[in-house]
């Protein structure tokens, strides 16, 4: 099967997503600092597809979801 662009960075983005969801159960705190890293590196990347195909650089919802989820445990973890 034949997938846009489009759908692997965004496909890329999910999995790291997933990986932080999994190092946040185990209190991982080395690999979730890589994980943000490798986050916000596919979130260019996926940015700079979306912007060529519709003419804007939105952020997506999961990346935006992740991010309050991180904020959150960051928050139970330093009480």
């Amino acid at each position: 099967v034949v997938r846009s662009a489009k759908d692997r960075r965004f496909d890329a983005l999910m999995e790291t997503a997933q990986k932080m969801r999994q190092h946040m159960k185990i209190n991982d705190w080395i690999e979730l600092q890589n994980d943000f890293d490798v986050l916000n590196k596919h979130l260019e990347r996926v940015r700079k597809t979306t912007d060529l195909i519709s003419g804007q650089a939105a952020v997506p919802d999961v990346y935006l979801a992740i991010l309050m989820m991180l904020d959150e445990f960051l928050a139970q973890t330093l009480e």
